[in-house]
């Protein structure tokens, strides 16, 4: 460890930092005095530094939480997509008015309707496409209540 002050051999005190010298015990004692003062700002500093160190903490805890909710929300969107894509059209139209087919039972109806007959089949579509996501959803939880008992 270096010392930043020394005496030499005349009794004088020397900042070996600054090269500064003090002759007289005031000096010396004035040199403390802003030293201790500096100390305690430092310190205050320190206790500031820390203090927003552990807001900053805090905030990142926050924003961690923030993020974790979003990525949880990506995923459930990217799950939906998924769903999506897995979009089958069960009913189809045929070549005649207002008749359609169900690709899973081979059979075909007629809509005795003069109604929107697009938005008819739309609608059998989605409801198909919910009932076998319902289906789905309900076979996994049997399996995890068989795998809880």
């Amino acid at each position: 460890m270096t010392e930043r002050f020394i005496i030499d051999d005349a009794g004088t005190l020397i900042d070996m930092q600054t090269r500064d010298t003090y002759d007289y015990v005031s000096d010396v004692c004035n040199l403390l005095n802003e030293l201790a003062e500096e100390n305690q700002r430092l310190k205050n500093d320190c206790s500031i530094l820390v203090q927003s160190n552990q807001e900053y903490r805090k905030e990142n805890e926050q924003l961690k939480n923030k993020i974790d909710v979003l990525e949880d929300d990506n995923e459930t969107y990217h799950k939906s997509l998924e769903k999506l894509n897995l979009y089958t059209k069960r009913f189809i139209p045929t070549k005649c008015t207002n008749e359609f087919k169900d690709c899973k039972t081979n059979r075909y109806y007629w809509l005795d309707h003069e109604g929107n007959f697009e938005g008819c089949l739309e609608l059998l579509n989605l409801l198909d496409c919910e009932n076998e996501e319902l289906k789905s959803e309900n076979r996994q939880l049997q399996g995890r209540l068989i795998y809880e008992k």
